[in-house]
């Protein structure tokens, strides 16, 4: 998957983050992902992409057209709150679109059954 206008790509700068100025042109791959994301058909789709191709981007416009809420699972603490930032400024409610690590899903659903739970490092 490419990101073929790269200006206009969620970046990172310093302590802010910065929205698209412009609409974004996505690559056929990716077109094809959001596509997906719209009528999928009952399937299921992997996304494989290198660093810097535009995948929290993709994701994020992906999880906003899909029907029901959606899980972004991120591999590091720092992704999600990178994640969570944007989704923010986005405007995307939190019912629609939560992001965490797989532990962080996994210890906020067992604390739905253990309120009182301690996790201690």
């Amino acid at each position: 998957m490419s990101h073929q206008d790269t200006t206009n790509s969620t970046t990172k700068s310093d302590s802010e983050t910065r929205l698209p100025e412009k609409p974004i042109r996505w690559s056929p791959q990716q077109q094809a992902f959001l596509e997906f994301c719209e009528d999928p058909a009952g399937g299921s789709c992997v996304l494989v992409a290198v660093a810097g191709a535009g995948k929290t981007t993709v994701l994020i416009e992906g999880g906003r057209r899909i029907r029901g809420g959606v899980a972004y699972m991120a591999y590091n603490r720092k992704i999600v709150d990178e994640t969570k930032e944007k989704l923010r400024l986005l405007g995307v409610d939190w019912k629609k679109m939560q992001a965490n690590t797989a532990h962080g899903f996994g210890v906020a659903a067992y604390r739905k059954h253990r309120p009182n739970l301690v996790v201690t490092e």
